[in-house]
């Protein structure tokens, strides 16, 4: 499964996918068709990965709640990925983002999750979470310009929410 915007195409990992980016990472590069990075995947996702994993192969996720990697169009050089994460209740959603940082500051993130968060309110989702430091001003940007609001604070943690049809 995957979305398309004006510069991107973000895609829904899949189990197998994942596998590959945990034990043989050439290979998800060369069966995607992808331009190979030093700069993606984060340490971030690679810890993500194998709970992801299993979480699929116990049918415990629908496909989309989990990692999309972010390729840019029409080079096919991934460039970030964008992360959900299911809630206890099933009707929240949070979401992260991470773009690699030849790419960072041309409106990707922004891109990408605009398009991951319309996608999940196709779902029963009614609302999406995010976190934020709030010294990180691209990534405050990028929620703000998204639509998700300031409902709480921790220190110099933000945290955000998103409504369906807000």
């Amino acid at each position: 499964m995957f979305l398309v915007t004006k510069r991107l195409q973000a895609h829904a990992m899949t189990q197998l996918e994942a596998q590959w980016l945990i034990n043989e990472r050439d290979k998800f590069f060369q069966e995607n068709h992808l331009i190979k990075t030093n700069e993606w995947p984060g340490n971030g996702l690679l810890a993500l990965l194998p709970f992801y994993s299993e979480a699929l192969e116990a049918k415990e996720l629908e496909a989309g709640f989990g990692p999309w990697y972010l390729m840019e169009k029409p080079i096919r050089k991934v460039i970030g990925n964008v992360n959900l994460k299911s809630g206890d209740k099933g009707e929240q959603v949070e979401i992260g983002y991470t773009i690699v940082p030849s790419a960072r500051e041309k409106g990707f993130a922004q891109e990408a999750v605009a398009a991951v968060t319309d996608w999940v309110f196709t779902r029963k989702i009614t609302a999406i979470t995010a976190q934020c430091d709030q010294s990180n001003i691209p990534s405050l940007r990028v929620l703000k310009n998204t639509g998700f609001k300031i409902y709480g604070r921790e220190d110099t943690i933000l945290f955000f929410k998103k409504v369906r049809n807000s």
